[in-house]
């Protein structure tokens, strides 16, 4: 048997603990074949061989956290994550108003007020004279959030006392701007092309039920370019039950895991569940639900068949959860997932990995609002904001580690780097753990680690090339420069 395609002199890091490395790797239709000289012996004259001269092979990358559907709509909006105060802002939606009908709706996304010269947001008829009267929504980067005008907040039959509107009041604004379905089906394929040249080939999608519908789509029309594995939210849980849907359901496209709860906010946002005051305003955030109700839809989803994956960012938020999955009896066979897990004491920590608790967590939030000056020591203080994040310390107490990125940006490398960069030292990881949490680890935390998330004969051909040997150090000089999905090339630089 011939190879269809040859990576030659490594190295080929397999993620695989029984040969972390080798020099060759082979691929025969859409697996992966052979590893080292079982692998140059499959050289054939039609095989396409690729000489990587030192560079790193990795498998595809698994982004366990993401919003794939709205990440690709976003490419298609008003991007304001560049805009350095209030007045960039402001001018960039006068623009946008101009090309706006008079009935149309202006939608951006990405401020992130905490990274302006000057972190004060605009008053409400500033933007309002900004957007020319029309209806506009301006999503936070953590899209808890969001800038409306007066015009949207009569539309959306929101009552606000100003321009932000966040968590139960932002959610109307959401559905009012909602797309067709066409619409998300290019959507998906802006984000696949997006998401080919970062080196993503698997990703985990939290969906609502026109996201699942959009995926479904763009796989039957030939538009999505990653494996999806999804998350509904609660207001499908029921459906899926009447329907009998089990995690598992579905094929190496799209597949349904299970449930995505909310227990809090987020710390952009102040809402996040933290158990002392914020020190830039009053409160302490908040729980999503009450008293019972969590737990009640945990043990639901669990009796069910679905994984169950919950958002959890402040502590408190955190002991709610791993009360909550005690309660419904999860053990490590669930593989019951916290999103996030940006704030948790050591008990809880220790908690949650005697259940097998994944930690699905985002290093990218760090590289973002993790270092001196940035948005967790404004919300937090120093002090505590240094201890957000501790990847050592839960890769240490034996969480399984998961990484996505929460789109906040899309990009694995730059995730990686920020895990082994960030500024302290119980955040930091090695290379390679930090790749085996963007590999291996996030395909266990999606059940799927015999099909992608290492290099191993018989898996699926994810690939990704890197321009060098990210164990080289210097990190931010590593770029891919090719992605493989199932054995083709999605992208070359």
């Amino acid at each position: 048997m011939h190879a269809d395609l040859l990576f030659l002199d490594g190295p080929v890091l397999t993620q695989d603990p029984a040969r972390p490395e080798s020099d060759a790797l082979a691929v025969v239709g859409d697996r992966i074949a052979a590893l080292g000289a079982e692998a140059r012996a499959m050289r054939g004259p039609a095989t396409r061989v690729v000489d990587l001269r030192g560079r790193a092979l990795v498998p595809g990358f698994v982004d366990a956290h993401n919003h794939l559907v709205s990440y690709g709509l976003r490419l298609m909006r008003l991007d304001l994550s560049r805009v350095e105060d209030k007045g960039e802002l402001l001018a960039m939606v006068t623009e946008r108003a101009r090309m706006t009908p008079a009935e149309g709706w202006i939608v951006g996304h990405s401020w992130d007020e905490t990274r302006w010269r000057d972190p004060v947001l605009p008053a409400q008829e500033e933007l309002d004279a900004a957007a020319g009267g029309r209806r506009c929504l301006l999503a936070r980067v953590d899209r808890h959030g969001g800038l409306v005008t007066t015009a949207a907040l009569r539309a959306a039959g929101v009552a606000s006392k100003g321009p932000f509107v966040a968590e139960a009041d932002y959610d109307p604004l959401v559905k009012l701007t909602a797309p067709t379905l066409q619409t998300l089906v290019k959507a998906v394929a802006a984000a696949s092309r997006r998401a080919h040249e970062l080196g993503v080939t698997s990703s985990h999608v939290m969906c609502g039920g026109e996201d699942f519908a959009a995926l479904q789509a763009a796989r039957d029309q030939g538009a999505l370019g990653v494996r999806a594995s999804c998350f509904v939210y609660e207001e499908h849980l029921e459906h899926a039950v009447e329907l009998g849907a089990r995690r598992g359901l579905g094929d190496a496209w799209v597949r349904l895991l299970g449930l995505k709860l909310f227990a809090d906010g987020s710390l952009g946002s102040r809402s996040a569940a933290i158990s002392f005051p914020y020190q830039d305003a009053a409160g302490i955030g908040q729980l999503i639900h009450g008293e019972g109700r969590l737990e009640a839809l945990v043990k639901r989803a669990r009796e069910k068949g679905l994984q169950v994956a919950v958002h959890a960012i402040g502590d408190r938020a955190a002991k709610r959860v791993l009360d909550a999955f005690e309660l419904a009896g999860v053990t490590p066979a669930d593989r019951a997932r916290i999103e996030h897990l940006e704030m948790a004491e050591d008990h809880d920590v220790s908690r949650a990995a005697a259940m097998g608790v994944v930690a699905s967590v985002q290093p990218n939030f760090t590289g973002e609002w993790g270092h001196k000056g940035g948005m967790y020591e404004r919300r937090l203080g120093w002090e505590r904001a240094r201890r957000l994040n501790r990847f050592a310390v839960y890769h240490e107490t034996g969480l399984p580690l998961a990484f996505g990125s929460d789109d906040m940006p899309l990009g694995p490398l730059y995730g990686i780097r920020s895990a082994v960069e960030a500024p302290e030292p119980s955040q930091r990881l090695g290379v390679e753990k930090a790749i085996h949490a963007y590999t291996a680890g996030a395909a266990f935390a999606g059940f799927a680690e015999d099909e992608v998330g290492s290099l191993r004969p018989g898996l699926l051909a994810d690939l990704v090339v890197l321009s060098r040997d990210p164990r080289a150090g210097d990190l931010g000089g590593v770029r891919v420069e090719m992605t493989i999905l199932g054995g083709r090339a999605v992208f070359e630089a």
